[in-house]
């Protein structure tokens, strides 16, 4: 949210309002930033209705300071999307709500009050957003009447455009935060079948949360000499990664748009996926496509091994273009001047 924000402050002039409790009070402000940076602090209750009510109280004192706002761009509705709705009715403009929440998936389903929450405000907003066609089609299901848009998430290409870092092994990635939904066991049981072909392939893991049986089963199963583990990692030093690596691999059960995935295409790098996020479009020449087994999973990382050759750092760079800042700016603004010639 705070990179889309940036990213469109280069050229409209943004309010970033972020709702805190007044316990965790942080820096009003960044200025590395192009936006304006708004905390609207709360006191907090272990009472979820004062809670509530505390936080309407805070976030109207906060838009009444607010002065010549054109277009309210939320994101995510739940649990958050009440705070947008609000906002619409003070400003009296136009809502546009980017959904990136994976609550979309068929398999969670929907007790109050998140449909209520999510219900209303999609009803109340004017343009609804998807971060990707995979996102947009899970919505759907849900609301079949609802015309979705797709807008990608943006990157900062040049930050992984560089040159690729040489190496004798064949060097495989995976950056996530190996919680359930990531399904990133399967990618440690299909590398150990792979280096009894490919002793010399290489797997680095880099993740901020605890990755403790992770390593702990590498270590059991005697491939800590090709398997390595990072994180916490600082942001900056991502890029690094990506040019040490041949091939991306993810094996999500759920993407609404994974970054990781545009930003191993823009480092011009190939990626195994299951098909979602980004990579539920195939794209030969960038994506091979698992279905989240380890059988399909070692069958891809062979055939990547197999037919390095095949993938074209130059041609793989320009699947990351439609991400690019350029792309999703010019995207956004057609979005919002769609709605503001219409008042």
């Amino acid at each position: 949210m705070e990179q889309q924000a940036d990213v469109i402050g280069k050229i409209h002039r943004v309010s970033f309002v972020r709702l805190l409790p007044d316990d965790e009070r942080k820096p009003t402000n960044d200025s590395s930033f192009s936006f304006d940076y708004i905390n609207v602090f709360y006191h907090r209750s272990k009472n979820p209705i004062k809670n509530h009510f505390a936080k309407k109280q805070a976030l109207k004192l906060a838009f009444s300071t607010i002065k010549g706002i054109s277009i309210i761009h939320g994101h995510v509705s739940y649990p958050g999307g009440w705070m947008f709705v609000l906002a619409k009715k003070m400003f009296n403009c136009p809502l546009v709500l980017t959904e990136h929440g994976s609550y979309f998936s068929a398999t969670v389903k929907w007790k109050f009050p998140m449909s209520y929450i999510v219900q209303k405000t999609i009803n109340s907003a004017d343009k609804v957003i998807a971060v990707s066609s995979f996102l947009a089609r899970f919505i759907t299901q849900r609301f079949p009447q609802l015309e979705v848009s797709v807008v990608g998430n943006p990157i900062v290409v040049d930050v992984f455009n560089k040159p690729s870092i040489p190496s004798e092994s064949i060097r495989f990635l995976h950056i996530s935060t190996l919680d359930e939904i990531k399904n990133a066991m399967p990618i440690i049981d299909a590398f150990e079948r792979v280096l009894q072909r490919y002793p010399s392939a290489y797997l680095t893991i880099v993740s901020d949360e605890d990755y403790t049986r992770y390593k702990e089963l590498v270590v059991e199963r005697k491939m800590e000499e090709n398997v390595s583990f990072f994180g916490p990692v600082k942001h900056e030093e991502i890029p690094t990664f990506y040019q040490q690596a041949d091939c991306f691999v993810l094996n999500s059960n759920f993407e609404t748009f994974s970054i990781v995935i545009a930003e191993a295409w823009s480092s011009g790098i190939p990626v195994i996926s299951t098909p979602v996020g980004i990579a539920y479009e195939k794209n030969e020449q960038s994506l091979i496509q698992v279905d989240g087994s380890s059988e399909s999973l070692v069958n891809a990382i062979s055939y990547f091994i197999d037919n390095k050759e095949k993938y074209q750092s130059n041609e793989i760079k320009e699947c990351a273009l439609p991400f690019s800042s350029t792309a999703f700016i010019e995207k956004i603004t057609i979005v919002y001047e769609s709605l503001l010639n219409t008042k």
